[in-house]
Order: C-alpha cells, then structure tokens, then sequence
C-alpha cells in the first residue's frame, strides 16, 4: 500500500514539474550518451582488431571527434 502511494506521489509531482523532469532526463542521457561514443572512439584509436593500415590517420580523426564531442 505504501509503494503504491509512493508511486502516485511521483507521478503527481512528474505531471506537476513536467518540463523539469524532462530536461533533467535529456541532459542525463545526453551525457551518457556523449561519454558512451567517446569510449567508443578511445578504443577504436587503439588496435580494436589488430589492424591498423595507417595510424597516424586513425589518431588524427580520433583527436578531430573527440574535439567535437567536447564542443557538442
């Protein structure tokens, strides 16, 4: 009984700040989203698969991406 209270408290206070909680929750995800791709581009720079014809371009589009995720 009392989770479900709860529960419609939360609601309530959701419905209520609407445009707070949605902000809030972009903003988490954005940034979890930004932190995921870069690790994704941290390991790509690396040898993910062992080959890597050309390293200095690898680390140069890398640096470039991670300048981007940094001004986004």
């Amino acid at each position: 009984m009392l989770d479900k209270l709860i529960g419609v408290i939360i609601l309530a206070l959701a419905l209520r700040y609407y445009t707070d909680v949605l902000v809030t929750l972009h903003t988490f995800g954005a940034r979890l989203h930004i932190d995921r791709l870069r690790s994704n581009v941290d390991w790509l720079m690396g040898f993910p698969s062992g080959f890597k014809p050309n390293i200095e371009l690898d680390q140069f589009v890398g640096k470039i991406l991670l300048l981007i995720f940094d001004y986004w």
